[in-house]
């Protein structure tokens, strides 16, 4: 089915409010994920944690409005999200994956997808904020330095700070980092978790983790179950 990407409202306000309102999903071999869920994501760092297979980055497609929900509401800032132009709902929100796509191009290339726009201070910013800036400076021509097919001679801890620099370009309303940071090392992981931390001091940040200083850290705990059941906590460094 082909999307409509251009009918529907614009969002003309900075998204303060994601609720999901008595919301049931299952994909079509009948596997119920949850039934009549209840969660709100606010301003600062929602961490969503649980074993796999119980919906985690299935939040994540229902709200970037890829899947849709068997029944139930999800709303912005109150109004169903039904209403919005996807193309406009999708431009405020980054979504950051463990699977990193970079190509042939340059460092400057690959992160400037985020921002086609963006002017080359903003990208050193960005690579500085991801913790990209000194390795990308360590190569020969630092971030005019080509990239091999797929970024094949990076870390894995180096392509996902790439990827996290590409969605720093711009400012999103919404940052959902999907196990963004499982591949980095404990130092990195906590600096990039400073990041994170203020990133939702003003923004709604959706954190789909299972790494302990990223849950410890978190405003707001939600702990998916297999049996479709959410429990909802505080940080412990929050409390």
């Amino acid at each position: 089915e082909i999307e409509d990407l251009e009918n529907g409202l614009n969002i003309n306000q900075k998204i303060i409010k994601i609720n999901f309102e008595n919301v049931s999903f299952s994909w079509p071999n009948n596997k119920l994920l949850f039934k009549d869920l209840n969660i709100c994501f606010e301003r600062g760092v929602n961490v969503i944690t649980g074993p796999s297979g119980c919906g985690k980055s299935t939040i994540a497609s229902l709200l970037l409005a890829l899947l849709k929900v068997d029944s139930g509401e999800i709303k912005i800032n109150d109004e169903n999200i039904n209403i919005f132009n996807k193309n406009d709902l999708r431009s405020k929100i980054a979504y950051i994956t463990q699977d990193n796509e970079l190509f042939q191009g340059t460092f400057f290339e690959n992160i400037r997808l985020g921002d086609p726009l963006a002017k080359k201070e903003d990208i050193i910013r960005a690579g500085k904020l991801s913790l990209s800036h000194n390795f990308i400076m360590s190569t020969d021509s630092g971030y005019e330095t080509k990239l091999t097919e797929r970024g094949g001679t990076l870390s894995g801890g180096q392509k996902q700070r790439l990827s996290i620099a590409r969605s720093l370009l711009k400012n999103h309303d919404v940052y959902i980092f999907d196990e963004a940071t499982n591949a980095l090392d404990a130092t990195n992981e906590s600096l990039i978790q400073n990041t994170i931390s203020k990133l939702g001091k003003n923004n709604i940040v959706i954190q789909i983790s299972h790494i302990p200083s990223s849950i410890r850290k978190a405003d707001k705990i939600f702990e998916f179950h297999k049996n479709g059941k959410i429990s909802e906590r505080i940080g412990k460094d929050k409390k």
